[in-house]
């Protein structure tokens, strides 16, 4: 009994001083340099989006948010490596709509699960794609797409940057959504998918909305609609994908986690601050410009969001028979 007694004194002493010491470290947070972790090349939009708020997020601590990019695989390297962060505040994770809802169903083998591996911290930003057309098709409405679809001798051909790309999925589900028959044509960047469309040598494609503006005005592409359910302030003479097609919406949404295990004061404190940085008028209008709309949210309403999606797009992927290695 003696001997149970001081186990039990000795794991009640060491609970209490690992409690003590997180919860010092909460109310000096942060005294270091913050990293975060963008899975992704510098330049592409997730980065941009991080070294934005990262910036104004230097400017609100004091201490430095230092942007770290590992990309590969996806963005498995950069969320995999963060998973396994020390669960201190310094190394956040810049996740989006594919790190984190969609690589789930999407590989066989992931080495990082974001259901129980990151604690979620908010939202950031949300953009539609944009379906496309060559201004040479007789396809003028999202309708027009749908009837040439379902007469269309071998079906309709459909351009992306790969196997499950956000392209790929919107295909897919607006393809189950609508019941027409439409051929997966993989391309090896953005770019090049979005020429093939240009040029006539696929029938569509889901491209991203402010990256497509030049062509689309250039008239070497024809926007048939953006797949939100609402238009931003923006976009007010947009169709909508879901005008026609009840319910579609794909949304390219960022947001920022951090290791599971983080002090809840530290998430708390982020949420916050990064909240406060996405309600400044100037990050507004910088992000607007981009094609991004504003949606910080609590810690639990993003949790929601990345569940929500993961089921969404693992219905999709299923039934499109995708699975990667």
């Amino acid at each position: 009994m003696q001997k149970l007694s001081q186990l039990s004194l000795i794991l009640t002493t060491a609970f209490l001083a690992s409690h003590t010491s997180n919860v010092l470290a909460s109310d000096n947070y942060p005294n270091r340099p913050i990293k975060l972790v963008v899975p992704f090349t510098p330049g592409g939009s997730t980065d941009f989006v991080a070294r934005l708020i990262g910036e104004k997020l230097t400017e609100r601590t004091g201490q430095t948010l230092v942007i770290e990019n590992r990309p590969g695989a996806g963005g498995t390297i950069g969320a995999n490596y963060s998973a396994k962060a020390k669960p201190d505040g310094y190394t956040l994770f810049a996740g989006h709509v594919g790190t984190l809802s969609i690589n789930p169903g999407l590989y066989k083998k992931l080495s990082y699960e974001p259901a129980t591996d990151f604690a979620p911290i908010t939202a950031m930003v949300q953009a539609p794609l944009v379906l496309v057309v060559s201004p040479q098709s007789s396809v003028h409405t999202v309708g027009d797409l749908i009837k040439e679809g379902k007469t269309k001798q071998h079906g309709l051909t459909y351009s992306t940057a790969g196997a499950g790309s956000a392209a790929h999925l919107a295909s897919e589900l607006f393809s189950s959504m609508t019941g027409i028959s439409a051929t997966h044509i993989p391309y090896k960047g953005t770019a090049d998918a979005t020429n093939a469309v240009a040029a006539g040598d696929v029938d569509f494609n889901f491209s991203g909305q402010k990256p497509s503006q030049p062509l689309i005005e250039a008239k070497r592409l024809r926007s048939l609609g953006l797949t939100s359910l609402e238009r931003m302030p923006g976009d007010a003479g947009e169709a909508l994908v879901s005008e026609t097609v009840a319910n579609y919406e794909v949304q390219n949404w960022h947001g920022i986690v951090a290791p599971a295990g983080t002090p809840q004061p530290i998430i708390d404190f982020l949420n916050k601050e990064v909240t406060a940085i996405l309600q400044m008028p100037q990050v507004r209008k910088t992000l607007a410009d981009y094609g991004y709309e504003t949606i910080p949210m609590t810690p639990q309403a993003f949790s929601e969001l990345i569940a929500n999606d993961r089921k969404k797009w693992k219905a999709v992927i299923d039934r499109a028979g995708l699975m990667l290695e």
